[in-house]
């Protein structure tokens, strides 16, 4: 089976397409995984019960993940409002989850977990590995350590053009998502390359979700990148003559490089090649 899940932004800020979202894969069959939220985006009580119990009455039956840490900076009252509010309406003691950024302000981070707990009336345990369980007789809330580092691959990563080429992994790195800009503008991944308009599928203001997968399956760069893989498209382009500045690992780097780089036209043309007749 499938998964699908949310992520933000604030994905409570467009409610209207959440639920058609939800509604949608439970049709198609989908499970579900979690949904992230800052656990804080209601203005008032009645707002956060509509919005909840319209999500868990289109079928949403996954997790609700709340950030909570030194850098995150909710007021903790209204996450507590949003806990026992969940776990009510999915009546799920489980049903909300919290991710902690662990690596720096650790006993800040620890303070708010323990000032949490005492809002909902539970108490602050810790599990091996570094992580901790808040527990009451209603919440079984697990903290999940999200550990940081001083500096990531990618800010290391001087040289894009490395010795090898990416394994085509049909973007599952970046994952098969719907990325929704503040705008309304919805993209079919979370890689660097989403904010360029090649990879806009229209708008969760004016379209379905069945709109935007057909948008996506009848869009030739999207279904061959999805369908086939980018490794198809460089070879093409390399029989055609094209020569790359070297080779790369990463296929984010790689596909924002085809928009940018390769001409329209003779992009359009190969990746037409390479899907074949449809």
């Amino acid at each position: 089976m499938e998964r699908i899940g949310f992520t933000g932004g604030e994905p409570f800020l467009a409610p209207g397409f959440l639920n058609r979202v939800t509604r949608a894969a439970v049709r198609q069959g989908f499970l579900f995984g979690r949904l992230m939220t800052n656990g804080v985006w209601f203005a008032n009580r009645k707002i956060l019960e509509s919005r909840l119990q319209a999500l868990h009455t289109a079928g949403f039956d996954g997790g609700l993940c709340v950030s909570v840490d030194a850098f995150h900076r909710q007021e903790l009252r209204k996450v507590a409002a949003f806990v026992r509010t969940a776990v009510q309406i999915w009546n799920r003691s489980d049903v909300v989850s919290i991710a902690a950024a662990f690596g720096a302000r650790d006993a800040e981070t620890q303070r708010k977990l323990a000032r949490l707990a005492q809002l909902l009336r539970a108490r602050l345990v810790r599990l091996g590995r570094g992580g901790f369980l808040i527990r009451s007789e209603t919440a079984w809330i697990r903290v999940t350590p999200i550990p940081l580092v001083p500096l990531g691959a990618a800010a290391r990563w001087k040289k894009p053009w490395g010795g090898r080429w990416f394994r085509d992994d049909y973007c599952q790195g970046p994952g098969h998502v719907f990325v929704v800009d503040p705008d309304g503008a919805v993209k079919p991944c979370c890689g660097y390359a989403n904010e360029l308009p090649e990879l806009t599928l229209g708008s969760s203001h004016a379209n379905t979700f069945s709109e935007l997968m057909r948008h996506a399956r009848r869009d030739p760069l999207l279904a061959a990148i999805f369908e086939r893989g980018l490794q198809p498209i460089r070879r093409a382009l390399e029989k055609a003559g094209w020569r790359f500045p070297g080779k790369t690992t990463s296929h984010c780097f790689f596909c924002h490089y085809l928009l940018t780089e390769v001409p329209r036209p003779l992009l359009l043309r190969h990746i037409k090649a390479v899907l074949g007749p449809r």
